[in-house]
């Protein structure tokens, strides 16, 4: 489970990281990754979908963003290490709806994907609160490979699935001042091949 708060007074950011999860997060979005992924109390952008659900509420018209990333470029073996990332969010007047969708892949051997449904809710003009429903498979692909024939890790199956939550508050008194509070993995399911 992760535990982040952010303030943001007049775009100064401060940041304190309590714990982390099993899941490793690269970021998603420029402004995200340029802030360091100190982006619970950012306003107006669909990546809050993966930082902080109650801040969807803050877009203001519907927003489409992709990415796709090759990772580690250049490995000796010509590994194709890569990542595609995919979120729409569509803001009414009192919520905003949000799907994310995230997949992290070595080209014929391994894939992870998360999918995402979000939602942001406007409590009162300066409060609002989040919720997201994820979506994890992992799976690896051995069929072909001489390398993994016999492995007992696979002995029980080659791929694996799971669901968690996240849970976001959003407080914005002020033009310039928001706090943000996001609790992610809240359920913290394992993710991973079992015995």
């Amino acid at each position: 489970m992760v535990l982040l708060f952010v303030f943001t007074i007049n775009y100064q950011l401060l940041t304190v990281n309590c714990a982390f999860s099993a899941f490793e997060d690269t970021g998603f979005g420029a402004r995200a990754i340029a802030s360091g992924n100190a982006f619970t109390a950012a306003k107006n952008s669909v990546c809050s979908i993966y930082y902080n659900p109650a801040a969807l509420c803050t877009l203001t018209q519907t927003q489409i963003i992709t990415g796709y990333t090759r990772l580690y470029h250049g490995l000796d073996d010509n590994s194709n290490i890569s990542k595609i990332n995919f979120a729409i969010g569509i803001p009414t007047k009192k919520l905003t709806i949000a799907f994310g969708y995230q997949n992290l892949s070595l080209l014929d051997t391994y894939s992870e994907q998360n999918m995402q449904l979000g939602t942001g809710i406007k409590i009162l003009k300066w409060l609002n609160l989040g919720l997201n429903l994820k979506y994890f498979t992992q799976k690896y692909f051995i069929e072909n490979n001489s390398y993994y024939t016999g492995d007992i890790l696979f002995a029980k199956g080659t791929e694996t699935k799971t669901y968690d939550t996240d849970f976001g508050i959003y407080i914005n008194p002020f033009e310039q001042f928001a706090v943000g509070i996001s609790i992610v993995n809240l359920l913290q399911n394992e993710y991973g091949l079992k015995d």
